[in-house]
């Protein structure tokens, strides 16, 4: 049986994305996962690599930084070892490190590996984000030109969460060969509610660090409309959060809510945002709740369109989407929507179908049809 070796860089063990990739390939794999763990010590055996990034407690800025940039590598070295020295047929990248971006490539391709690149962002605009303009612009060109296109060219199977994301690599001409697209499906269904038990609510869910300054405005113009609104994974300013809950609750706080929200502030230039295809949205869809869409979510908003499942809004743009909501929130108008939904939601969930289309396309691309 061939090994694969996962690299989950900064994800924890449970990350969805993560763990649905490591359980479909224990069917024709073995699988070795490196993940973030979360309690201080190291796990490393057959099947698992759970390194602890310790944080930095000291108080100076100056000297907390320099600490924080030791211990990052000595993270990234853990996981370099294994690169290095481990027992592995396929490198698999579901995160790109931060000290050695190109260095695990270059030496699986060394060692004669295969190379898996699942992204989950657009890496030249999402490594070292914290940087500002006009600086960020230049770390992006660089990175794009020395580093991310050799990291495609390296790699034997490059998968991406977004059809608009693979555009803009092609559009670049950053990569040549098909990028297989690999959304952040959802994990189940939720049974459907009839319309008139729905409540009058909006859902907001999913944890975000983006700011959500431009969100709050609409919530608070909708709440006077008699909306109420659920805070589901992060905190807003004025209105009550649920916290995190466990996936089947929060499918089931979300199937309750008349509409799911998504939106936060972001530059629309951004390509890793504008063409962004969150958990959020596929849960939306498949919890039975129609979704509300800010239009500079281009990928989003086109798929909203498309299938007639939500509502696509300038959330700058307060009464023209107070509008839209109470438009959409008609018994016509809502019922059609759901409809849609029902018709349309086995697009959006992870099943036996594509998880068997996934592994198809692995053993395919990696050359590795004669050992299924």
């Amino acid at each position: 049986m061939k090994k694969i070796f996962m690299i989950g860089y900064m994800h924890t063990k449970n990350d969805k994305r993560v763990e649905r990739s490591v359980k479909a390939l224990e069917k024709e794999f073995e699988v070795k996962l490196q993940y973030l763990e979360k309690s201080n010590g190291l796990i490393n055996d057959r099947q698992n690599l759970g390194i602890y990034l310790q944080r930095s407690v000291k108080k100076n800025i100056l000297s907390r930084k320099v600490d924080s940039f030791l211990l990052l590598r000595q993270y990234d070295r853990k996981i370099l070892a294994e690169v290095v020295n481990g027992d592995y047929d396929i490198l698999y990248i579901h995160g790109v490190s931060i000290f050695y971006p190109l260095k695990f490539f270059r030496i699986a391709k060394k060692r004669g590996k295969k190379i898996v690149f699942d992204m989950h962002e657009y890496y030249p605009q999402d490594y070292l984000s914290y940087i500002k303009k006009p600086f960020s612009l230049i770390k992006e060109f660089i990175y794009e030109k020395l580093i991310f296109k050799n990291q495609l060219k390296l790699s034997d199977m490059v998968i991406s969460v977004s059809r608009g994301i693979s555009q803009h690599i092609y559009s670049k001409n950053l990569y040549e060969k098909r990028i297989y697209y690999l959304p952040n499906y959802a994990s189940e269904y939720t049974p459907e509610k009839e319309e008139r038990k729905k409540e009058k609510s909006i859902c907001f869910a999913g944890g975000t660090s983006r700011s959500l300054n431009s969100v709050l405005p609409l919530l608070k113009a909708l709440s006077e409309k008699g909306f109420s609104v659920k805070i589901i994974g992060t905190h807003i300013q004025g209105f009550e959060s649920l916290g995190f809950l466990p996936y089947p609750k929060m499918m089931d706080k979300i199937s309750e809510s008349m509409f799911s929200l998504i939106a936060y502030d972001f530059n629309p230039k951004m390509t890793e945002f504008a063409h962004s295809m969150p958990n959020k949205f596929f849960d939306s869809i498949c919890a039975g709740t129609p979704v509300v869409v800010d239009k500079r979510f281009l990928s989003m908003a086109s798929e909203v369109e498309k299938y007639g499942i939500g509502t696509v809004i300038d959330i700058r743009n307060i009464s023209q989407s107070i509008s839209s909501f109470m438009k959409n929130s008609q018994k016509l108008e809502y019922e059609s929507i759901l409809k849609h939904i029902s018709v349309y939601r086995d697009d959006f969930i992870w099943n036996r179908e594509k998880e068997e289309k996934y592994l198809n396309e692995l053993t395919k691309q990696l050359n590795m049809e004669e050992k299924r």
